[in-house]
């Protein structure tokens, strides 16, 4: 009877060690290079699974949560919500790379190129996948995987487990990061595609003074050539905004964390 009395305790924290999974499972699947297509799905399970048991014994297990079924299935719902919400916060600046390299790539006449993408699981064009692997580099380089993990394990410590409410702030910080993405990828893909539009104008001039030549045979080339050399020159300044956003994005988070939990 003593054992069992020792274990009552225990089992009662159960609900909030599942909440603890699912809060982690969730950055496992929607955040980038952890919710890659591309790492295995028991890799992800045993990865959540090992930081949860980490977590989960330095929290605080003041109060009892419900036991109830209704109320856990509540509670798991919730926190697997933070954790996609933070993963997709970060995951949309991968995308504004994406929506800017498409823009060069339907620019350049090569957007019919598709390659497959691992980590979105779909196919998508050449520059955008190249785009991406470099902005899951300079993430990588940067320590934006710390970073998103951080901010993982301090959330627990202002939304404990069971403690998340759905409000206007979570609507804001998506519809911020969206907005965010795509004022990355006009400035990602602005001048690249500002030059070869120019280039195209110049182009229809030369077939007019000349129309012997075949432009859309020389066009293509010198579209697709100058476009990949354009790119390659502004890689650098694509690296300087790709962090500011990644920065950005994690600051908005933090600071978003801290108006997730439920008021009393």
């Amino acid at each position: 009877m003593n054992a069992l009395d020792d274990l009552i305790p225990l089992a009662l924290q159960l609900p909030s060690l599942l909440m603890v999974i699912f809060r982690v499972g969730g950055i496992m699947i929607m955040a980038p290079f952890f919710g890659s297509a591309s790492v295995p799905p028991r890799v992800k399970v045993a990865l959540a699974l090992v930081l949860s048991l980490a977590i989960w014994p330095a929290l605080p297990h003041n109060g009892m949560l419900p036991v109830t079924l209704p109320a856990i299935i509540t509670g798991v719902l919730a926190e697997l919500l933070v954790g996609l919400t933070m993963g997709f916060v970060v995951t949309i600046v991968f995308s504004g790379l994406q929506i800017a390299g498409l823009a060069i790539s339907q620019q350049m006449g090569i957007s019919l190129a598709d390659v497959f993408n691992p980590d979105f699981n779909e196919s998508a064009d050449v520059v955008s996948v190249l785009y991406y692997w470099i902005g899951l580099v300079i993430f990588l380089a940067i320590g934006g995987h710390r970073m998103l993990l951080g901010s993982l394990v301090d959330s627990f410590g202002l939304i404990p487990p069971g403690g998340f409410v759905l409000n206007e702030r979570t609507m804001a910080l998506v519809t911020g990061a969206m907005t965010a993405s795509f004022v990355m990828a006009f400035k990602v893909s602005l001048p690249v595609v500002l030059a070869l539009f120019m280039t195209s104008v110049a182009m229809g001039l030369i077939n007019r003074t000349v129309p012997q030549m075949n432009i859309l045979t020389v066009g293509f080339a010198v579209r697709s050539s100058l476009g990949m050399l354009l790119a390659a020159a502004t890689l650098v300044a694509v690296m300087g905004v790709f962090t500011g956003a990644i920065e950005h994005a994690m600051g908005q988070l933090n600071s978003a964390i801290s108006g997730w939990v439920a008021r009393a």
